[in-house]
Formats: structure tokens, C-alpha cells, sequence
């Protein structure tokens, strides 16, 4: 998966981060496009809010607080999903499209998606910041460093919390079963499918 602009070009960063960070750590295709996914959304946010991310970290202008819940708040529903469906590779601009249609952007999203959205986005600007800095300033402060990192834990501070899905829950035997699995297993018992010198072994 890569993200393009609308000519069809990659967009550098978003490709820069897949690379060197996502497959390198040998994440499931499926774990890096969901980040991708997310990662349009937060350039499609910030192209809506008329905000130049990229010029505004490297500048040192970071997300406010009140930029870090909108940003929250929009990857939350599902009206930023359905603005991008038609064209999954490509950011598109959309602000009107999104604000034409104020009842689908109440409409939440699964919040175990939001949970994962918003992490994808604040270890994207997290890595975007430090790379941005440390390209235009030739290195990075102890200040800048702390500043970027809180503006990251602010935004996995609206992530609610994760649920755990019951698919792939593990589930162990309960008390009676165990004492018959003892039982089963003893050498010489009864109930022991197995011949002696197996049992013992």
C-alpha cells in the first residue's frame, strides 16, 4: 500500500514512514495499510482545516489542544471514511463534502477502529516532528523532543479505551476439567489411553 496525491505521485513522508518504520518491522500488510489508512485521514484533516502539517512542525508550531480533539473527534466518525471511499489511494480534497453532511459525521465508528486510528496518527506526527526537525535544524533539543512527545500523549489520551475483541480470546479449562486431565494423565490410571513406558515418559 502507498498513498498518492491526486497526479498519482507517492506522497514523500507518508512513504519515507512506511519504509523505514513499518516494514522494517516487518508489520502484516494488513497492520501497515490500516496505518496508511489512518495517516490519510490526518493529511486529509489537516488539507480540511487548512493546516500545512508539515510546515508547521518543522517551524515548531505544533498541534494545539484544541487541534490534537478535532483531530480525535474526526477520526472518530464515519463521515471521514465514506468521504475518502471513492478513492482509497489518493487524498482528495473534501472539507465540503464532510461538512454537507453534519448527521453522518456523528456517526462513530467501532471505537477498537478509533482506538487503533488515533495510534496509528500520534506515532505517525510523533515521527514526522522529530524527522522534520531534526532535517531542517540539523538536530533536535531536549525542549523540542518533550513538546513532541506530549503533543502525542495528548492525542492517545482520546482513544478511550481498547476493547478487547472475544474472537481470539483464550480460554483455559475450569477446575473440574483440570482434576480429570490430572486424573487422565497419572501413571497407571485407568482412564490413561496410553501403554505404561508412554505414561511414565
Amino acid at each position: 500500500p502507498i498513498l498518492m496525491d491526486e497526479q498519482g505521485t507517492p506522497l514523500w513522508n507518508p512513504t519515507l514512514y512506511m519504509t523505514t518504520q513499518l516494514r522494517n518491522a516487518s508489520l502484516a500488510p494488513s497492520t501497515t495499510k490500516a496505518a496508511l489508512e489512518a495517516i490519510k485521514l490526518l493529511n486529509a484533516w489537516a488539507d480540511s482545516e487548512r493546516i500545512n502539517l508539515e510546515a508547521r512542525l518543522a517551524h515548531r508550531q505544533f498541534l494545539s489542544d484544541i487541534e490534537i480533539q478535532l483531530l480525535a473527534t474526526f477520526l472518530r466518525t464515519r463521515a471521514a471514511k465514506a468521504a475518502l471511499s471513492s478513492r482509497p489511494l489518493s487524498l482528495v480534497r473534501y472539507a465540503s463534502r464532510v461538512r454537507a453532511a453534519p448527521g453522518a459525521a456523528r456517526r462513530q465508528v467501532d471505537p477498537h477502529t478509533a482506538y487503533n486510528r488515533i495510534t496509528a496518527v500520534a506515532s505517525y506526527l510523533d515521527w514526522l516532528a522529530k524527522y522534520l526537525l531534526e532535517r531542517e535544524a540539523k538536530g533536535m533539543d531536549q525542549a523540542a523532543a518533550l513538546t513532541i512527545a506530549l503533543m502525542g500523549e495528548r492525542l492517545k489520551c482520546k482513544r478511550g479505551r481498547k476493547r478487547k475483541s472475544s474472537i481470539n480470546a483464550r480460554m483455559g479449562l475450569d477446575e473440574p476439567q483440570k482434576s480429570l486431565l490430572d486424573e487422565m494423565m497419572g501413571t497407571g490410571s485407568a482412564l490413561n489411553p496410553f501403554p505404561l513406558e508412554v505414561q511414565i515418559r
